[in-house]
């Protein structure tokens, strides 16, 4: 058997022949839902290929061959920025499972191609760009996130559409306050059963993204001012002074700090606070709806739908946007007090904490109003 009969130089004789022919690993059941994050693909393949712009213009009007090279050579730059150290320690975990599972097969060139890839890869000074099964991941990840974009974009045409053949992106915000124009939107809305559907669907996973894209501090939202993000400091501040040394345990200090938050938020969102942020998301959703920016377009619909979740969800307090944002705006808060950087708010936070422990509080009140997508929400779940 060639395999068992490989000797020393056997991996750097069939170098080139294993990176390029490992793309057929990608049908196997550990590699078949292995993707770069979509968002991720984008930002850095569009900048990137901005970086190369000049080069790229003049390979255009040369041969195919060179056409080729030079995408090879960008695409080599742009993994090597997305296969981060989690992606590559995945990739090789899902390997070495694919590698066990193919030794009961009677699959020989596969089992080659994952036996001798792993220590190929392994290799500092080999980029994963030359990896055929890594640019299948990644030509397969900016398809799937081209189609993703356009299905977006469609959904928000036919939006418009419904509105009326002339409608902008205006008229999204003048029906959350016309009851009118909701009435006539909505009788659309059910002669339009597969558009309800994908309304109703897409409000919960445009939900689900940009509380991810939050958490990981790709999108800002700034739906809380600094004094606001202090809070949450003040009152766990307050807490960790009456703390024991014995009682201290970082899981329930973590919990704590999550309870803050969350009174924190209760206190802060009162209705005039509530319309505040309504008019701020509201304002935010048009200057990325007309950006120029192709990234902050495709975000313009999720903001919509974190405006509707202000009034649809539950309590402020639960809401996993503001949740999100909040804690990792606190996260930037508390890095720069360990740099000395917020020394004008030192004073505020003093008193605050003086006040809390005098037993002063904000009490929520309770809010007023739906915005459009809160509205769309309970409509479609009629």
């Amino acid at each position: 058997m060639k395999i068992a009969r490989a000797g020393p130089k056997y991996i750097e004789d069939n170098f080139v022949r294993i990176m390029r022919g490992c793309y057929i690993l990608r049908e196997e059941p550990e590699f078949r839902d292995l993707y770069f994050d979509p968002d991720k693909t984008v930002e850095v393949t569009v900048r990137v290929m901005q970086k190369h712009e000049e080069r790229a213009a003049e390979v255009a009007q040369a041969s195919r061959d060179e056409q080729q090279m030079f995408y090879d050579d960008v695409r080599i730059e742009i993994i090597d920025q997305l296969a981060t150290p989690q992606f590559r320690r995945d990739f090789l975990r899902r390997l070495g499972e694919c590698q066990e599972r193919l030794k009961g097969t009677n699959k020989v060139k596969k089992l080659e191609m994952a036996l001798f890839l792993d220590p190929i890869l392994r290799q500092k000074e080999v980029p994963w760009g030359l990896c055929g099964l890594v640019t299948t991941i990644y030509e397969e990840t900016k398809e799937k996130a081209l189609r993703e974009y356009e299905e977006e974009q469609e959904l928000f045409e036919e939006l418009l559409e419904a509105l009326g053949g002339e409608a902008d992106v205006e008229e999204l915000l003048a029906m959350a306050e016309d009851p009118e124009l909701l009435a006539a939107f909505t009788k659309k809305l059910e002669a339009k059963p597969a558009l309800r559907e994908r309304i109703e669907r897409d409000i919960d996973q445009w939900i689900r993204e940009i509380g991810e894209a939050i958490a990981q501090g790709e999108v800002e939202l700034g739906l809380f001012t600094e004094e606001e993000i202090l809070l949450a400091m003040v009152y766990f501040t307050d807490y960790a002074q009456r703390l024991r040394p014995e009682e201290y345990r970082s899981e329930a200090v973590s919990y704590k700090f999550l309870e803050c938050m969350q009174r924190a938020i209760a206190d802060i969102m009162t209705p005039a606070r509530v319309e505040a942020m309504e008019g701020h998301l509201d304002r935010l959703f048009l200057t990325w709806a007309k950006s120029k920016d192709e990234r902050k377009r495709r975000w313009a619909p999720h903001v919509q739908a974190v405006r509707g979740s202000l009034s649809s969800w539950g309590g402020y307090h639960e809401n996993p946007i503001l949740l999100s944002e909040y804690l990792y705006r606190s996260k930037e808060l508390q890095e720069r007090a360990r740099r000395g950087q917020i020394r004008d708010l030192e004073e505020k936070f003093n008193a605050l904490v003086e006040k809390v422990r005098r037993g002063e509080k904000v009490m929520a009140e309770k809010p007023g109003g739906e915005g459009l997508w809160g509205k769309l929400r309970r409509t479609l779940k009629r």
